[in-house]
């Protein structure tokens, strides 16, 4: 018996070794698309990078709670009385559920029933409903009340950045000037979620004047400007892309002179723009790839962003970039075909390559091999 259990052990240990070698040769370094399916999003491997200082952390950890709660709680409830709860708050003003926000903070501290009088919150100052204004301006002086326990200031920062909307945005780039050391992680964190909610399908492109004045105005932290870019990025607009790409190339059009710059406000815009994803931004970019000199930061930069979209309209301005050159260009082609995430672009350029002409062949080929061996990594 205990033969067969060595033999049986031997056998475990070879496959243990079988799937390590495989689990190697398709490690995240070597393979153009993670685990997760989204593109490795890191620095464009024509530049190096410099040392920068302290970068922002997106995801700070939250203070933590002080609940104390009295009586019963919501949690404990049935799902009729949550929902029957839910439909008494949305028909309060944003006064009145303002008031019952601070009233659950100070003495009951129910945590669920104050994360559903902040969503109740959240949905009428988003609508305007009631005297939106002024509520707005009480919970801006709330969070920036030291004196308030900074587990509640953190939670009214977070429902600004759940609201979305430029007043809201507009009290966040205030206190991102102004708050203390315990409130700023918040607002920065906020300032860089602005624009994810799209709680109506569309980008939030009505934001973007706001973040592009932030963004010229004097005074930003490396953390403010870090955030600025990332939400100017994903909001998306052709103005905002414009700006970004405007700061890069004020730094140096040739590789040479952009890493010699060092400039840090460079590198954080050139570092955001993986975060666009917008199709109002592919013509804008498109013009940028045709118009920027072969291996200049102009072309690497505008194909840096259009790789990372994940939008058939941006794969397609790099494979029409492509046919067009008569260099041989296949370390960009690679570098940014490989990084596909999106069936659409897959699917393009599948049929591209097989019927369209390139101006140098070679071109021709590369797409072919990167597309190969995009399908050889993601179907293994």
């Amino acid at each position: 018996m205990k033969r067969i259990y060595a033999i049986v052990g031997v056998i475990l240990l070879a496959l243990l070794c079988w799937l390590l070698a495989g689990r190697e040769k398709l490690s995240p370094s070597s393979r153009p698309i993670s685990n997760d399916g989204s593109p490795k999003r890191s620095t464009s491997a024509f530049f190096k990078r410099p040392a920068l200082g302290n970068r922002l952390d997106i995801t700070p950890q939250w203070p933590r709670s002080t609940f104390q709660p009295v009586g019963k709680l919501l949690a404990d409830s049935s799902v009729e009385e949550r929902m029957k709860l839910n439909d008494f708050l949305l028909a309060q003003t944003s006064e009145h559920l303002f008031e019952l926000w601070q009233e659950e903070a100070l003495r009951n501290q129910d945590e669920l029933r104050l994360d559903f009088i902040s969503s109740a919150l959240t949905f009428q100052l988003r609508g305007g409903v009631g005297n939106s204004e002024q509520v707005l301006t009480q919970v801006a002086e709330y969070i920036r009340d030291a004196s308030r326990t900074i587990y509640f200031r953190w939670h009214l920062t977070e429902m600004l950045g759940d609201m979305a909307t430029p007043p809201a945005l507009e009290i966040l780039l205030t206190l991102a000037r102004a708050a203390d050391d315990g409130i700023q992680p918040s607002v920065l964190r906020q300032i860089v979620r602005v624009a994810d909610n799209r709680w109506d399908g569309n980008f939030r492109e009505e934001l973007s004047p706001l973040l592009e004045r932030a963004w010229v105005a004097d005074a930003k932290t490396e953390s403010l400007t870090t955030a600025l870019a990332i939400a100017i990025a994903k909001a998306g607009t052709p103005e905002g892309v414009r700006l970004l790409v405007g700061t890069i190339l004020g730094a140096g059009k040739s590789v040479a002179e952009f890493e010699a710059s060092n400039n840090a406000e460079a590198w954080l815009a050139f570092d955001a723009l993986p975060e666009i994803s917008n199709p109002h931004a592919v013509p804008l970019l498109e013009a940028h790839l045709k118009a920027g000199q072969l291996g200049g930061v102009e072309m690497i930069a505008a194909g840096h962003a259009l790789s990372s979209m994940g939008v058939r309209q941006a794969t397609e301005a790099i494979l029409q970039w492509a046919q067009q050159q008569s260099a041989d260009v296949g370390g960009y082609i690679h570098e940014w075909l490989s990084i596909m995430r999106d069936t659409s672009s897959v699917e393009l350029v599948t049929n591209f390559a097989a019927t369209a002409p390139f101006a140098n062949p070679r071109n021709g080929e590369q797409v072919r091999s990167t597309l190969a061996e995009w399908k050889a990594h993601r179907l293994n």
